[in-house]
């Protein structure tokens, strides 16, 4: 598997870095050094390691979007996702808000109303709420526009 494992730089993405801490916490450092030895390819984000994968370019990424490896294997490209039964999956929630001082709020209202519909959102996207965030308005995709205090 030398040069054919494949993952983002940590220091270019939260998720990856998390990804690292964990598995040093779990499998210490000695794991990181095997890993480095097996001269793992580095790309700047998780589309550049799927795609890397479905080409044959890599063998395989423990750092990549799930969204993005299935509809790869959707267009008959060879990749696979797989979970782990022992590990937790991390998952990044995607935020938005309206600041109640921002200079063009209805304008703001309006992108991020487009940027969520049912033709524009990932299917599987979802808002959280944020403390200190009220609902102000409703996409027909029917997910929660927030205007925060």
């Amino acid at each position: 598997m030398k040069g054919k494992v494949i993952t983002t730089y940590p220091n270019d993405d939260d998720v990856t870095l998390y990804l690292f801490h964990t598995i040093v916490q779990k499998y210490g450092w000695e794991f990181m050094d095997k890993y480095m030895a097996n001269d793992p390819q580095w790309v700047r984000g998780h589309l550049g390691s799927a795609r890397a994968v479905a080409s044959g370019q890599a063998a395989t990424t423990f750092d990549t979007m799930t969204n993005v490896t299935i509809g790869l294997k959707k267009n008959n490209q060879p990749t696979e996702a797989a979970f782990s039964t022992v590990d937790p999956l991390p998952i990044w929630p995607q935020t938005t808000a309206i600041f109640k001082d921002a200079p063009h709020p209805n304008a703001a209202k309006l992108y991020v109303t487009w940027f969520l519909a049912k033709r524009t959102a990932k299917p599987n996207r979802d808002l959280v709420d944020t403390p200190g965030c009220s609902p102000a308005v409703r996409s027909q995709a029917d997910f929660r526009i927030s205007t925060c205090q």
